[in-house]
């Protein structure tokens, strides 16, 4: 549904930015977490 997206961008514009970042924040949340197996 591109009209609820658009209007979620343009209403809420800063979880453009809050999901990426939170992306990279859980990635490095289970790099430090979790057993490494490499």
């Amino acid at each position: 549904m591109p009209d609820a997206l658009t209007r979620l961008t343009t209403r809420d514009p800063w979880w453009v930015l809050a999901v990426p970042l939170a992306a990279v924040g859980s990635a490095a949340w289970t790099e430090r977490h979790a057993p490494t197996t490499s």
